[in-house]
């Protein structure tokens, strides 16, 4: 996981890459990388758009994929648009990245 950068006024978003093999997903640049993506910071290549204050329900086919932190991470193998982190009061959706760029 890693924060987007300053000078591109990317701070606010966050990046997390699965590089496990089972997670069994195509993606055009590589291994799939999740996004935080308020207000859309960093671009709009997003199958979804992922809203951090929208109330998101950990669907019940997901599995917990990582934990740390203070959160879980759940990964739904049906749907691989989302993952989702979990901490004591939140519940956040996070959007695949369709094509993703870093900031330059």
């Amino acid at each position: 996981m890693w924060q987007g950068s300053d000078h591109c006024g990317w701070d606010d978003t966050w990046y997390v890459e699965l590089t496990d093999d089972r997670f069994d997903i195509e993606v055009e640049n590589g291994r799939p990388v999740y996004v935080r993506n308020p207000e859309g910071m960093a671009g709009s290549g997003f199958k979804y758009a992922a809203d951090p204050d929208l109330e998101a329900e950990v669907p019940s086919s997901a599995t917990l994929i990582g934990e740390g932190g203070g959160f879980e991470l759940w990964f739904d193998q049906a749907d691989h648009a989302l993952i989702y982190l979990v901490d004591d009061t939140s519940v956040e959706a996070w959007a695949l990245s369709v094509n993703f760029t870093g900031c330059a």
